[in-house]
């Protein structure tokens, strides 16, 4: 694949994705079991939600499914830090770094070397597509 080629196959990519998603944009949540108390404030008994929604129903196996979605972590296992990146990565994010790869793809021209910002775009492209662009 040629790297204009990479850089829209990334873009395409990212926007299927994107678009069957739930759209964004998202925000991490803390919820309780039913057993908390409110005031409780240990992070052993929290379990984390990205949802796309700041309001909605969120909590046990009957959530709404349409704008909840569970991280089966807890606090402990990262899995705070780990929400709060997945809501910042929302489709919303995913379309515009799409819009941004085709741009570079439509300003590349093949040579032995690229400018900063197209080799800068070919490291995101080939992170999406999980390829290292040995396979030109």
């Amino acid at each position: 694949m040629t790297p204009d080629e990479e850089l829209r196959a990334a873009a395409a990519r990212l926007r299927t994705l994107a678009d069957a998603a739930t759209p964004g944009p998202w925000h991490p949540m803390r919820w309780h079991s039913e057993d908390c108390p409110a005031t409780c404030d240990d992070p052993t008994c929290f379990m984390l939600i990205v949802t796309s929604a700041r309001t909605g129903i969120v909590g046990d196996a009957d959530a709404d499914r349409d704008s909840t979605f569970h991280v089966e972590r807890s606090v402990h296992e990262r899995g705070q830090d780990d929400a709060a990146w997945i809501a910042s990565m929302h489709p919303g994010v995913g379309a515009v770094l799409a819009d941004w790869l085709d741009a570079t793809a439509a300003y590349y021209t093949p040579g032995p070397t690229h400018p900063t910002h197209v080799v800068h775009a070919l490291t995101v492209a080939r992170a999406v597509l999980g390829t290292d662009g040995s396979s030109r």
